[in-house]
């Protein structure tokens, strides 16, 4: 059970990890433009 304990959370950290990594500064543009459509609604 020690090779499937570690071996979780290295797979659970290091993808959450990536996906917080990689689409940061493509995705910035992306999250701000959605953040302020969110925040300031058409109204």
């Amino acid at each position: 059970m020690e090779k499937v304990s570690p071996a979780s959370t290295s797979d659970g950290k290091q993808e959450n990890y990536t996906d917080t990594i990689i689409p940061m500064p493509p995705d910035g543009a992306i999250v701000r433009s959605a953040r302020i459509k969110k925040s300031r609604p058409p109204q």
